[in-house]
């Protein structure tokens, strides 16, 4: 009898111990394999199977192809260690799984309107569904990590085929690692650890490492203590996605919210173009932090900091109503503090692939740093600037709209105002111009002194001319190339001046032509003579002639009822005509009509000569006249 008893408890040990050894587990697992390949009319296999008694299972060289005989995955090893396991409170938990050695390609096809392991989920789910229950299994894990692993996703009805930026609808991921632990599943919550993630994509993006903790939740992915790190890049966050439906993850950029606080942290503007193609050429560096609410086509930037270059920082806030277009996006830059300057812009690098780079003209230097305060709302090429400018050379306050037009060129137009502005420190001319205060409407084309072309209407309440301040002038016109083409008018105590016309200094020998009519010109206290400080001279002028210098002047001048008076004597001069240019022989000529004097004088000499010529034939032959007084 105990033989008996011996030998029937010694059958089923015996087919423990049999089912216990790889060989018998791997036999049965590739019966398996082949029997799964029937069913789904494709290719699965496995090489080697290893399970022991402490439910520690080894899988080698697992093979599985899609429906349609490309692969799904293939598995060098997996390895996982179950540590505690019950049917009846519905539990499990692992201490280990390892995935090492794997590729794994997720297709949708064109032909196909799912993806391609939608077979496998079809084949092992219940069909019984009127009596199945929600799954109240919790599962856990201690650790959990992936190897050496090449992962490609395709959704083939969606591909963008450039493999310049990021395709979430094409990824072909390499060298994928990561590592989770404490993982929690149960019902329809899942938490993990995240604690190491590294990959490349086929667009050149390197992402060296991602740390975070995750909580998933309906209608809620929480990232706490999220930190990216890339080649360039250096980010760390709290993030909350959240969505109303499972549905609103198909529209992602509409229907999902963003709320991320983000710590102060790196970026370089070239890891972004991996995922807004049109910032593609873009490398600059930059650090940031603030907070980021709404979802990626309303996206809003609170508390925002940031800085760039040497000089370069901003706080403030953002909001970008349209991205990821980028030329169709609305945006509105609230600055409660900017600074920059001239190096910084030129350094900071454009979309494009010549390297391009602001180009900041050279008269910009004048400003040295420069601070802002204001708001800009518009588009990125067609914006409204509301702000206030502190610079090293004047202050500024604008209402101003500019944008690109068809042929790239910044246009303008709106109101400004210039406060100390040094017009002769910015033109390089600080010997004869010096700071104006200015109220203007302004309309035109270009920022630089070439290719400025703008068109004014406005006052100047101070404006510094060789030494001299005027004060309530009115000017209406067109500046461009340096050259002045209209009108104004100067209401000063040393002169009341109205002009019309045009002054040109674009070429070398500058060219006047204009009318003037003067009124009560001090010209002592304009520093025009030396002599007599009560002199006025009054008079209208006509004016037509080219010269760099008084000794060069070719043209016509003109000036009618004019009077100079003093203290002492008035003087009248109804009408004087010169007329100056040079004949065949280079000899210059000179014609003057006047009330008193006519007279024409041709040969070879300076105009400047001329006071002190005239003064040595008065001396001798008229020896008690007093010699005209000339200012150098």
């Amino acid at each position: 009898m105990i033989y008996t008893f011996s030998a029937l408890l010694a059958i089923p040990l015996f087919a423990l111990i049999l089912l216990s050894n790889s060989a018998i587990q791997t036999y049965f697992a590739q019966k398996f394999a082949n029997h799964l390949s029937e069913e789904l009319k494709t290719e699965i296999s496995i090489s080697r199977v290893k399970l022991s008694f402490n439910l520690h299972l080894i899988l080698e060289d697992v093979f599985i192809n899609d429906q349609y005989h490309s692969q799904l995955l293939r598995a060098h090893e997996i390895d996982c260690k179950i540590k505690k396991f019950s049917f009846k409170k519905k539990r499990i938990e692992f201490s280990k799984i390892l995935l090492n050695d794997n590729d794994i390609a997720i297709v949708k096809y064109k032909s196909d309107s799912v993806f391609n392991f939608q077979f496998l989920v079809n084949y092992f789910k219940s069909e019984d569904t009127a009596t199945s229950t929600k799954s109240d299994w919790k599962i856990s894990g201690k650790s959990i990590e992936i190897k050496k692993t090449n992962l490609k996703f395709q959704n083939q009805d969606k591909m963008n085929f450039i493999n310049s930026s990021i395709d979430f609808n094409d990824l072909e991921i390499k060298d994928l690692s990561c590592k989770f632990d404490s993982l929690k599943i149960l019902k329809d919550s899942l938490s993990l650890d995240i604690n190491h993630l590294a990959f490349t994509d086929k667009s050149g993006f390197i992402l060296k490492n991602l740390t975070t903790r995750i909580k998933i939740y309906p209608g809620n992915f929480d990232f706490q203590y999220l930190h990216i790190e890339t080649p360039g890049s250096n980010i760390s966050l709290d993030c909350s996605i959240s969505y109303n439906k499972k549905e609103d993850l198909n529209d992602f950029i509409n229907k999902v919210k963003i709320k991320s606080e983000i710590r102060p942290s790196k970026l370089n503007s070239n890891d972004l173009a991996y995922f807004i193609k049109e910032l593609k050429g873009m490398n600059n560096l930059m650090t940031f932090s603030g907070m980021v609410l709404g979802n990626v086509s309303n996206l809003k930037l609170r508390k925002f900091k940031l800085n760039y270059g040497r000089s370069t920082s901003f706080e403030g806030a953002v909001s970008l109503n349209g991205l990821p277009d980028i030329e169709e996006t609305f945006i509105r830059v609230t600055v409660d503090r900017l600074t920059t300057s001239k190096a910084d812009l030129e350094e900071f690098s454009l979309p494009g692939k010549n390297n391009n780079h602001i180009l900041v003209p050279k008269e910009f230097l004048s400003f040295g740093n420069v601070f802002v305060k204001g708001e800009f709302t518009g588009f990125y090429n067609d914006f409204n600037a509301y702000a206030d400018f502190i610079t090293q050379n004047g202050n500024f306050a604008t209402d101003i709209t500019l944008k690109k037009d068809k042929t790239n060129r910044i246009v303008y137009n709106g109101h400004l105002i210039a406060e100390k502005f040094n017009l002769g420190y910015y033109l390089n001319t600080p010997n004869v111009l010096g700071k104006l205060n200015l109220n203007a409407e302004i309309s035109g084309s270009g920022i630089d002194a070439k290719t400025a072309k703008i068109s004014m209407k406005g006052d100047i309440n101070k404006f510094e001319f060789k030494g001299n301040v005027y004060d309530s002038i009115e000017i209406k016109g067109d500046l461009a190339n340096n050259q002045f083409n209209g009108f104004f008018n100067v209401n000063d105590e040393n002169i009341d001046l109205q002009f019309l016309g045009k002054v040109d200094f674009s070429d070398q020998t500058p060219v006047f032509d204009f009318n003037a009519k003067i009124a009560n010109a001090n010209l002592h206290k304009l520093k025009l003579i030396d002599s007599d400080s009560s002199g006025l001279l009054s008079t209208a002028m006509n004016i037509n002639f080219i010269g760099k210098n008084f000794d060069d002047i070719i043209g016509t001048i003109k000036f009618n009822n004019t009077t100079y008076k003093n203290n002492k004597k008035a003087y009248k001069l109804d009408e004087l005509k010169l007329f100056t240019f040079s004949d065949s022989i280079n000899r210059r000529n000179i014609e003057l009509y006047s009330d008193y004097i006519n007279g024409k004088m041709i040969g070879y000499f300076k105009f400047s000569d001329l006071p002190h010529t005239f003064n040595l034939f008065i001396k001798n032959y008229l020896p008690s006249f007093n010699p005209i007084q000339t200012h150098k």
